[in-house]
């Protein structure tokens, strides 16, 4: 998981959801923010790694991942899957990319490669 930009940070481009907040000013506040998305998500315990893009949104940039792409990359770095909208669509179906992540999940439990995951 590379945890990017806040989508809807409370202190620039608000939405009034039941949980916001202002966008980090530091990594450090940025690492904290994934952390707890991760945690809240219960990524770390199905084995995902966490990333965090830099203040720079190098990733962000380079991937073009804001606002709803999704990218399935294995344990060596080679990317999977891209999720994201087609067409005239403003929004991904999440349900068909956790399908190529269960997907990816058999094939490397099939490898031997992943012990902890859990999709």
């Amino acid at each position: 998981m590379v945890y990017i930009c806040e989508a809807h940070a409370s202190d620039v481009w608000p939405l009034k959801y039941s949980f916001e907040q202002p966008a980090p000013t530091s990594l450090m506040q940025r690492a904290a923010y994934a952390r707890r998305c991760a945690n809240e998500l219960s990524f770390a315990a199905s084995g995902f790694k966490l990333l965090c893009d830099g203040m720079d949104d190098g990733f962000n940039a380079g991937f073009g991942s804001w606002p709803t792409s999704y990218y399935l990359v294995d344990h060596s770095g080679t990317l999977l899957h891209v999720g994201e909208a087609t067409g005239e669509q403003y929004a991904y179906d999440v349900r068909s990319f956790i399908g190529e992540v269960r997907k990816a999940v058999r094939e490397q439990e099939a490898l031997g490669l992943c012990h902890q995951f859990a999709a």
